[in-house]
């Protein structure tokens, strides 16, 4: 459960980031009042963010078989070209 919360409130701070970044308005707004967070976002966000997402991908029971599909198409794909 504290996990899910954790990627909850990480994907809502991502989604706030993302409007921070491509709305113009918004960008000097959030500038004025709160913009010890910015810099914060600006220098942390995309690391942690990358950390956490490529822990999550690897600690999921997803992970073999979707690369195991992921091999097996690309090797599908390999032999369909080669005999073209």
């Amino acid at each position: 459960r504290a996990l899910f919360v954790l990627v909850s409130v990480l994907s809502m701070t991502a989604g706030f980031y993302d409007l921070y970044k491509h709305v113009p308005g918004l960008d000097a707004v959030f500038t004025r009042f709160w913009k010890p967070l910015g810099d914060f976002l600006e220098r942390h966000a995309a690391a942690r963010l990358s950390i956490l997402a490529s822990y999550l991908f690897t600690q999921s029971r997803m992970f073999g078989p979707v690369l195991a599909q992921i091999s097996s198409s690309m090797r599908l794909v390999r032999s369909w070209t080669a005999a073209v």
